[in-house]
């Protein structure tokens, strides 16, 4: 039986797993990143695998949580048999670092664009991976697979409880894309200001890095808010829900390959 990969994207909120096949991705489960409350059981409830899958799974993940590390380490030797394959910034990649600082580049940016560029590089063309959650990352991967860094920025829930924190009359609301920027209640403005900021924002910086990139530039989204970005700015050019689940994997073949 050919092997399976299950891939784990540790987040500040939540750690993101999913399964690939020899031609299939499953995403399979999403929890809260609490190393106090990570147990076996959780992977045995939330992934369920055939036993036929589990005696040829290999397990790789990236992390920006240094503290989460170790327990998931434990946990997935219980569960699976086997050590996980931790993927850092320092191991070899598909993409040519030059990032200023790779110690203190989080795992999953490099991941996202490592995946972007497998799924939307290799076109003559710059890349640059806007990944659209609790914080907005820009990736920017030049037409020679060179990894520059990017940007990063607040994202919409973190940008909405910071005015509820840091005001004294402004509740906390769900962030939802608005209708309208012309707010009609108290809700709707900050739903308007934020959302649109983020809107207005992502399409600026769009425009910095082509310029600075210097050469042209395919645009690809993905994370919670993705979606809704390629849908309401011309500028992206494509959606893809798993990149950095994409890159993990492509990040661990490749250090299978080098290391043969």
């Amino acid at each position: 039986m050919q092997k399976h990969l299950l891939t784990l994207d540790v987040g500040n909120t939540a750690i993101k797993a999913g399964l690939f096949g020899p031609s299939t991705f499953e995403e399979l489960f999403r929890i809260p990143t609490d190393p106090k409350r990570l147990r076996m059981a959780v992977f045995q409830k939330h992934a369920n695998l055939p036993e036929e899958i589990g005696a040829v799974l290999e397990v790789a993940f990236v992390s920006v949580v240094p503290q989460m590390n170790t327990a998931l380490q434990t946990v997935i030797m219980e569960w699976a048999g086997k050590e996980a394959h931790h993927l850092t910034p320092d191991l070899p990649s598909p993409l040519k670092m030059a990032y200023h600082t790779p110690k203190t580049l989080g795992a999953d940016r490099l991941a996202g664009a490592i995946g972007g560029w497998t799924k939307f590089g290799n076109s003559g063309q710059g890349l640059l991976v806007i990944d659209a959650g609790t914080a907005i990352n820009y990736e920017v991967v030049s037409s020679d697979a060179q990894y520059w860094g990017g940007a990063i920025a607040p994202g919409v829930d973190l940008m909405l409880k910071a005015l509820a924190r840091g005001t004294a009359q402004l509740p906390k609301v769900e962030p939802m894309w608005p209708d309208r920027a012309v707010g009609r209640s108290t809700q709707e403005c900050l739903q308007a200001g934020v959302v649109f900021m983020l809107a207005d924002s992502v399409s600026g910086m769009i425009r910095r890095v082509s310029w600075e990139l210097s050469e042209p530039l395919t645009v690809v989204s993905t994370g919670g808010w993705g979606h809704l970005l390629k849908a309401e700015l011309p500028e992206v050019s494509f959606f893809h829900p798993h990149l950095v689940h994409e890159g993990i994997r492509v990040w661990f073949e490749h250090l299978n390959t080098t290391e043969r």
